[in-house]
C-alpha cells in the first residue's frame, strides 16, 4: 500500500520541476501535499512508527531553518525553501547527507547551465527547442534549484521503495 504514497511523491516531484523550470515557482499546495504524505506513508509502512516520523520531522525543520537562512541572504527563493523542508522530512537523517551531495552538485551544475546558455555566442540559434531550454535553463531568470531539490527528493524516494 504505502508502494501508491512513493509514486504519488515522485509524480508530485516531477510536476514540481516542471514548473520551476517553467515559471519560477513551486506550488504550496503541492508541496503540502508532498509533506503529509511522508508520515502517512512512514505510519503506514512496516517497521516505522512516531520516533522515527519524530526524527524525520526534526531533519525537516532544521533543513527549513538552515535554508531560510539562505532565503534571507538571498541566495534561494522561499518555495525552494519550502521544497527543501519536504524533501529533508521525507529523507530524515540517514539520508540527508546524500540528498545534500545531490543537491549542491546539481544545483552548481545547473547554475553553470543557466551561465552557459546566457552567453551571447549561444544566442544566434534560434530555433525553437533551443530557446525554450535556454529560457528554462536561463541564470537571468534565478536557478531552478527546486529541480535540484526534487531529484533529490527523487532518490530519497527510491531509498524507500522496497526490495
Amino acid at each position: 500500500m504505502h508502494i501508491f504514497f512513493l509514486l504519488a511523491s515522485a509524480v508530485i516531484l516531477a510536476y514540481l520541476t516542471t514548473t520551476d523550470l517553467r515559471f519560477r515557482r513551486l506550488p504550496n499546495r503541492w508541496v503540502v501535499v508532498l509533506a503529509v504524505l511522508y508520515p502517512v506513508h512512514a505510519l503506514l509502512a512496516p517497521q516505522t512508527g512516531w520516533p522515527v516520523v519524530g526524527w524525520h520531522v526534526l531533519t525537516g525543520l532544521l533543513a527549513f531553518v538552515l535554508l531560510f537562512i539562505l532565503y534571507v541572504l538571498g541566495a534561494m527563493g522561499g518555495g525552494d525553501v519550502k521544497l527543501g523542508a519536504a524533501v529533508y522530512l521525507w529523507a530524515g537523517p540517514a539520508l540527508a547527507l546524500p540528498v545534500t551531495v545531490i543537491v549542491a552538485w546539481l544545483g552548481g551544475l545547473l547554475a553553470i547551465a543557466g551561465w552557459l546558455v546566457d552567453r551571447p555566442g549561444l544566442q544566434r540559434f534560434t530555433n525553437r527547442p533551443w530557446r525554450s531550454m535556454s529560457n528554462a535553463l536561463s541564470a537571468r531568470r534565478g536557478v531552478p534549484y527546486g529541480v535540484a531539490l526534487a531529484v533529490g527528493g527523487l532518490f530519497v524516494l527510491w531509498r524507500h521503495v522496497p526490495l
